[in-house]
C-alpha cells in the first residue's frame, strides 16, 4: 500500500457528533510533491466497490482505527470526505481537538495504483484502490523526512540519458560529487542521484545507496542502465541491497516511474520493471505451454506407422517437442518471454519438419 498526503481542507466540524467534512485529495493541473497528478475519475470505481471497507485511521496505523467515512465522492475539486470519528475512542477525541485547533491539517490517503500513464514526463494516476483516509501529523513529502530515520528519496523526475551508454557507477559517483560541490559538498544535491539514503547520517557517503544518475553536460541525468542496475539489485542481483523493508515499496515505486518514462521516451513497451514483468511473463509462458501441449497432442495424433515400417524421422521431432514442453514445466520460473518465444518457434519448426 502507498500513501499520499495533502493539506486537509476542513469545511466543517460537528464537535458533538465527531463529524468533519473536507477534501482528502484534490485534482490539480500541476504535479504534487510526489511529481504526480491524480486524474479526475481515479476514485470513482473504488468508491463504488470498496466504500464499506475504507476506514479512517490515525497516521495510517491499522492498529488505531478512529472512524469511518460517512460519505465519499468525487466532485470538481477532488475526493470529498465526510467522516465520523468514534468519540468513544480516546485517540479519536484527541484528533478531533487537534483538528479544531488547526494542529492537524493534513489528510493522507492509503491506496494502491491500478492504472497509471506517463504524459509529457509526468505520471498520471488514473485509477486508485483506496484503503483508508487518515489524518496525519506530517505530509509524506520532503518535510516528512524529519520523522523517519531512513527514507526513500523523493522522486526527482530527472531527464533521461542515452539508453545505450554503459553504466559505470564509480565514475558516475565521482562526477556527481564534483557537481554537488566537491570538497564543500551540498548533500541535498548529492542525494538527488540516489534512490535511498539514511537521513540519520546524511553527511556520509556510505549512507547513500542505489545510484541511478550521472552528470551529462552539466545536468544531473537518470541513466537507463543505472535504473536497470538498481532494479536488479532491489530484486536481489549482486547480493541485493540492505535497506529497511518498509522503504522497498517507495524505492520500487520510483523505479517504476522511470521505467514508465523510458517506455514513453524510447517508444518501447517492453521496458517493464522486473517485479512486474515476471507476472506478465508467467502468464505468457503458461499460454505458450498450452499451445505447445495442443501442438504436441496434434503431432502425436498423426497416423501411427505399422510395425513393419521404420519409424519416421518426425518421431524424433515429437520427442524433442515433448522434452521442450517438460523443460518449461520444470523451469517455468526461470524463463522469460523471449525464451518462451524461442521455444515456441523451435516447437513449430520441429512439428513442421
Amino acid at each position: 500500500m502507498e500513501t499520499k498526503s495533502f493539506t486537509f481542507e476542513v469545511k466543517a466540524i460537528d464537535e458533538a457528533e465527531g463529524v468533519f467534512e473536507g477534501y482528502a485529495s484534490t485534482f490539480r493541473k500541476t504535479p504534487d510533491a510526489y511529481g504526480e497528478i491524480v486524474d479526475r475519475g481515479a476514485f470513482k470505481k473504488t468508491i463504488k466497490e470498496n466504500k464499506g471497507r475504507i476506514k479512517i485511521l490515525w497516521n495510517h496505523n491499522a492498529d488505531e482505527p478512529i472512524g469511518i467515512p460517512l460519505e465519499l465522492r468525487e466532485d470538481d475539486v477532488g475526493l470529498y470526505v465526510k467522516g465520523k470519528l468514534s468519540l468513544g475512542v480516546q485517540r479519536a477525541r484527541e484528533v478531533l481537538d487537534l483538528m479544531k485547533d488547526g494542529v492537524i491539517n493534513v489528510m493522507s490517503i492509503g491506496y494502491r495504483t491500478i492504472t497509471e500513464s506517463m504524459v509529457e514526463g509526468t505520471l498520471h494516476l488514473k485509477e486508485l484502490k483506496l484503503f483508508d483516509t487518515s489524518p496525519v501529523t506530517f505530509a509524506a513529502d520532503d518535510a516528512a523526512a524529519i520523522t523517519s530515520v531512513k527514507s526513500a528519496t523523493p522522486f526527482g523526475n530527472l531527464p533521461l540519458g542515452d539508453r545505450a551508454k554503459e553504466w559505470d557507477a564509480t565514475a558516475a559517483d565521482k562526477r556527481v560529487r564534483e557537481w554537488a560541490g566537491g570538497d564543500d559538498i551540498n548533500w541535498t544535491k548529492y542525494r538527488k542521484a540516489f534512490l535511498w539514503y539514511d537521513n540519520e547520517a546524511d553527511d556520509e557517503y556510505g549512507s547513500y545507496k542505489l545510484q541511478i544518475a550521472d552528470v551529462i553536460d552539466g545536468t544531473l541525468t537518470a541513466m537507463p542502465r543505472g535504473v536497470f542496475a538498481a532494479a536488479g539489485v532491489v530484486e536481489g542481483a549482486r547480493g541485493g541491497v540492505d535497506i529497511p523493508s518498509e522503504d522497498e515499496a517507495g524505492v520500487k515505486r520510483h523505479i517504476e516511474r522511470y521505467y514508465a518514462k523510458m517506455r514513453t521516451e524510447f517508444d518501447d513497451e517492453t521496458i517493464i520493471a522486473p517485479w512486474k514483468k515476471s507476472d506478465m511473463d508467467t502468464e505468457e509462458i503458461e499460454s505458450t505451454i498450452e499451445y505447445l501441449q495442443a501442438l504436441l497432442d496434434q503431432y502425436k495424433g498423426k497416423e501411427e506407422p505399422d510395425s513393419s515400417t521404420p519409424e519416421p524421422e518426425t518421431d524424433a521431432g515429437a520427442a524433442e517437442l515433448e522434452a521442450i514442453l517438460d523443460s518449461i514445466d520444470n523451469e517455468i520460473s526461470g524463463f522469460d518471454a523471449a525464451e518462451a518465444e524461442r521455444l515456441l518457434d523451435t516447437a513449430i519448426a520441429r512439428a513442421g519438419g
